[in-house]
């Protein structure tokens, strides 16, 4: 999803539509600090570099559209994110990790990331996308939850 977040908000800054802001905006936060928060690389390793400054980065674009050039997204967005994640991307994802072969293994859709993380309280996959997409879902409503505090009190 990192990657995802990435791309769709360059795209969105050069002109794209705007639900690729609210696809990054969910995914980017998200899925960003969930991996700066339980990175799987190694200290040593030069991937350690690329790997917080990329999702560093992430994190930095989504503030500035938002802050900046004054984007947000609202209560639907969670809904609208979550089926495109859930119906149209993670299908596709998943037969593109069959396609390719080991070593792909993007969202972590066969086989579970290195490191300590709460995916080792999950079946092993596939099984675990179905702990996995309430639990997303969740995260998603968490991020949602200053603009709706913010919304509430503006009432």
């Amino acid at each position: 999803m990192c990657d995802l977040s990435e791309v769709f908000m360059a795209w969105f800054l050069l002109g794209g539509p705007k639900l690729l802001y609210k696809c990054a905006f969910f995914w980017g936060i998200g899925g960003a600090t969930m991996a700066l928060i339980t990175p799987d690389v190694y200290f040593y390793d030069l991937e350690y570099l690329y790997f917080f400054i990329g999702h560093g980065a992430i994190i930095l674009t989504i503030i500035y559209a938002s802050v900046v050039l004054g984007n947000r997204p609202y209560f639907k967005d969670i809904l609208t994110v979550s089926a495109i994640t859930i119906f149209i991307l993670l299908p596709m994802i998943y037969v593109i990790n069959l396609i390719l072969g080991e070593p792909a293994n993007y969202w972590y859709l066969l086989t579970k990331p290195i490191g300590a993380n709460i995916m080792d309280l999950f079946p092993e996959p596939p099984l675990h996308i179905f702990y996995t997409i309430p639990i997303a879902t969740l995260v998603f409503f968490l991020i949602y939850l200053p603009y709706a505090i913010k919304d509430r009190l503006n009432r």
